[in-house]
């Protein structure tokens, strides 16, 4: 599971400073725009979204959320890939989905327009994967008590707390990839 952590991190680090060092605008270039993917076809955001973050914090607690996530799943190393893939790929799928609904049914087009960018869609969908392997695990946070069975909402609650710039939507998106997921794999 080592093996997976140090991937994970490594290119999201790596990103991370390459994109630093050459200056590159990363929410022009690479972000998940759905009005871009859906409507010009720039289907490579799909997957460098998840690979770009916005500060050295963003990426602090992203990639601390994979070290603390992935070796709970160490039961499932073979199925790794398999997961990380269809996690990344319901996850890009939800939000394109549910931001098209809101422009074109609901008249919101806040989010069809708006620019995501981090890992932590992947992360959630992870969280609840977790949560449904090992769902009697006691977590703390903040002095909180709580069943693992509970984290994803628990998680999902202090995140969308914590900054204005938090995607509730793609977090959502990443809980409800991680249930697909789970039926998907049979996990």
């Amino acid at each position: 599971m080592i093996y997976y952590q140090t991937i994970v991190v490594g290119v999201n680090i790596l990103v991370f400073i390459l994109l630093n060092i050459f200056k590159i605008y990363l929410l022009e270039k690479f972000a998940l725009i759905p009005y871009l993917v859906i409507e010009n076809g720039e289907y490579w955001r799909l997957i460098t979204n998840c690979l770009c973050h916005g500060s050295l914090m963003h990426l602090f607690f992203n990639m601390n959320a994979v070290v603390n996530c992935l070796p709970s799943l160490i039961i499932l190393k073979d199925k790794m890939f398999k997961i990380i893939f269809s996690l990344l790929f319901f996850y890009n799928i939800i939000y394109l989905m549910s931001s098209y609904i809101l422009k074109y049914y609901f008249y919101n087009s806040t989010l069809y327009y708006t620019p995501v960018i981090g890992f932590s869609g992947v992360l959630f969908g992870l969280i609840y994967i977790n949560s449904h392997l090992n769902p009697y695990l006691v977590y703390e946070i903040m002095g909180f008590s709580f069943l693992n069975q509970y984290s994803p909402l628990v998680v999902l609650f202090f995140s969308q707390m914590m900054g204005r710039n938090v995607s509730l939507l793609g977090h959502i998106s990443g809980i409800i990839s991680g249930i697909i997921t789970v039926y998907i794999l049979n996990l």
